[in-house]
């Protein structure tokens, strides 16, 4: 599998960042971007490059329609216009490419990888300057109107094999259908009772978000700043995706981005503060994630559904309870079901003995 690098003036654009595509599967670039598809192969990709590509034979795509449906509408008015004087009988040839113009625009701007499309122009574009030349070539036609139209069809030309070059280097389109998805964005604070180093260590060391992170079934971490983070398993529909440690200020400040391919985006930061009157620490947490449209997206967006903040609001205060006592705090009723007699729970971990094991 190979790697991609954003270069340029790509979105959120970050010198020497690594990013994944494949096929229908997401570019990530500072927790946006959009999705490739093609043959399955994971590539090198220009993003910049592959952005100019798509929006050049969609220049073109869109050209070619409205030229096309100018030949087949108003044939004879096109002949006259490229220095045909004997126009009536013209008019099949000039439909007949009306319909090429046609064929090859609609195939651009539909195509995720139009690569034989813009060839294919550049093709008809070789047999209008022959049909061109042949015009030149009859004397009762207009030679001044002729040359026009061919440094027309020659301009033209020379940006249809740009767009071939350019589309048989780079990625497919970016683009989906299912792109557009449920996101959820939250920002939320707790005062814990300790101090903030102690606070921000537990929070840098990932693998023990799960721990408050109900949504969250394992972080393992994979590096010195990335690490795996799955969830899901409890609905039925486990996903994973990689995540990058991208700002980290000692006892300040943490911030992270998802990276390569999976269907989830997303980015958290959290701030850490002395709590006024030496309370402990202010804890902020902004977090967000977005899921793709379509069956699979809702389900995944299940898993992180919040109503509005409830849920991280919730998860903040079990972070609270383990940094404060060692434990999270769980009532009788959540830990048996039906009628009982009020016991103590059997599994009971007191998180002070488990960092020391």
């Amino acid at each position: 599998m190979e790697t991609a690098t954003q270069q340029g003036d790509g979105v959120g654009s970050a010198g020497g960042e690594r990013y994944l595509t494949g096929t229908d599967k997401p570019i990530r670039a500072q927790g946006e971007g959009g999705r490739v598809t093609g043959d399955g192969v994971e590539r090198e990709v220009d993003l910049p490059r592959a952005r100019r590509a798509d929006k050049l034979a969609q220049g073109l795509g869109w050209f070619s329609i409205g030229l096309g449906t100018a030949q087949i509408l108003a044939p004879r008015a096109m002949s006259r216009l490229v220095g045909v004087k004997n126009a009536d009988h013209n008019t099949g040839l000039m439909r007949a490419l009306g319909v090429r113009e046609i064929a090859a625009g609609i195939g651009l701007l539909a195509d995720p990888k139009p690569t034989g499309f813009a060839v294919a122009r550049v093709a008809g574009d070789a047999m209008d300057l022959a049909l061109l030349v042949r015009t030149l070539a009859t004397p009762e036609n207009d030679k001044g109107r002729a040359l026009f139209a061919t440094a027309a069809v020659v301009g033209v030309g020379l940006l249809d094999v740009l767009a071939s070059e350019e589309l048989s280097t780079t990625a497919p389109k970016v683009t989906h259908p299912d792109r557009s998805g449920e996101a959820l964005s939250v920002k939320r604070s707790v005062t814990v009772s300790r101090p903030v180093e102690e606070v921000y260590a537990f929070w840098k060391d990932f693998e023990n978000l799960p721990r408050f992170m109900k949504h969250l079934d394992r972080v393992e971490n994979t590096g010195e700043s990335t690490s795996r983070w799955s969830a899901g398993a409890a609905q039925g529909e486990s996903v994973q995706w990689e995540v990058q440690l991208v700002e980290s200020q000692p006892n300040r400040l943490l911030s992270w981005k998802t990276i390569g391919i999976s269907d989830i985006t997303a980015h958290g930061r959290v701030e850490f503060a002395p709590a006024p009157g030496g309370r402990g620490t202010e804890v902020r947490a902004s977090l967000s994630y977005q899921v793709p449209g379509g069956a699979v997206g809702k389900r995944i967006a299940m898993i992180f559904r919040d109503v509005p903040g409830v849920k991280i609001e919730n998860e903040l205060n079990v972070f609270k309870q383990i940094m404060e006592t060692g434990e999270e705090v769980r009532s009788d009723a959540s830990i048996h079901k039906g009628p009982h007699p009020a016991q103590p729970p059997s599994d009971r971990v007191n998180f002070q003995d488990q960092t020391t094991a």
